[in-house]
């Protein structure tokens, strides 16, 4: 079985999970999982795990985003995108200098609500699937960081917005706030993600593309985290579950990783210049 890493250029109309079966059928891999789903309107950047590797995803998922979006003014959705009901609630009318008023309200740290049509589980349920049963929810607010907001092109009432922001960021959620401090609403047409922390949208494969030769072998380049590079007697500890002489000065809490072979093999923790491994990404 196959381990490592795709980037894979999700089309529009396809769900992330519809992107996980066609891979499975396609390179016979059983295991298999992706960090930061994409709605199944919204194209772009994807990454994909093969095997062991998808014990990497926590901490992919956790990489900044970068993403190019269009919102259209002065029409709201259900679910605040092409997809959800519409409705047009203004014909007002507001300019660029408007816009560059309020964006920098959205840049910094924020409390962002997230969307209720999304895959937040409430008691166990999916959000948007207790919508759907007609069920009311309520998603509290969550801590998110905005690094960059740029407009890339404004004609109203289309807005283009290039977004610089951490895990944890919606989207949709943004253009619903905007759409609200603008008081003429917005619902979001167009969403592509464009990069994952070192990862770019220009390096990945359609479906179409995709062959075995495209998986990527898990580097310690992918990360910020402190990496050390073990020889075959280590790597045998490691295989049995051992700890690793490591004396590194580090907070005992932050991840480091060990690398063999230039290849990701374990992310744990430093305790008393050892190294206790928490997730092992060998095949035994």
């Amino acid at each position: 079985m196959s381990k490592g890493i795709l980037l894979i250029n999700k089309p529009a109309e396809m769900t992330s999970f519809e992107v996980i079966k066609v891979i499975k059928k396609k390179l016979s891999n059983k295991k298999v999982g992706h960090c930061g789903t994409l709605d199944s309107f919204a194209t772009g950047l994807l990454i994909v795990a093969l095997g062991k590797a998808t014990k990497a995803l926590t901490y992919l998922q956790k990489q900044p985003k970068e993403y190019l979006t269009t919102f259209q003014l002065g029409k709201v959705s259900t679910t605040h995108e092409i997809n959800g009901h519409i409705q047009t609630i203004s014909s007002a009318k507001v300019d660029l200098k408007t816009i560059k008023k309020i964006l920098p309200k959205f840049i910094g740290p924020i409390k962002q609500r997230p969307p209720g049509y999304s895959a937040i589980k409430i008691k166990g349920q999916r959000a948007s699937d207790r919508l759907r049963k007609g069920e009311k929810i309520e998603i509290a607010p969550r801590d998110t960081m905005v690094f960059n907001l740029e407009i890339i092109d404004f004609y109203f009432p289309f807005l283009t917005l290039k977004i610089n922001c951490s895990s944890g960021f919606y989207v949709r959620s943004l253009c619903r706030d905007l759409g609200k401090q603008l008081k003429i609403g917005a619902m979001c047409t167009a969403l592509q993600r464009n990069k994952i922390g070192s990862f770019s949208l220009q390096n990945s494969y359609s479906l179409q593309e995709l062959t075995e030769d495209k998986i990527l072998k898990l580097s310690a380049d992918f990360f910020d985290f402190k990496n050390k590079e073990i020889d075959l007697k280590d790597l045998e500890k490691i295989k049995m579950g051992q700890k690793i002489y490591w004396p590194l000065k580090q907070d005992k809490n932050k991840t480091v990783s060990l690398s063999y072979q230039n290849e990701i093999i374990a992310f744990g923790n430093i305790k008393e210049s050892f190294f206790y491994p928490h997730r092992v990404l060998l095949d035994f």
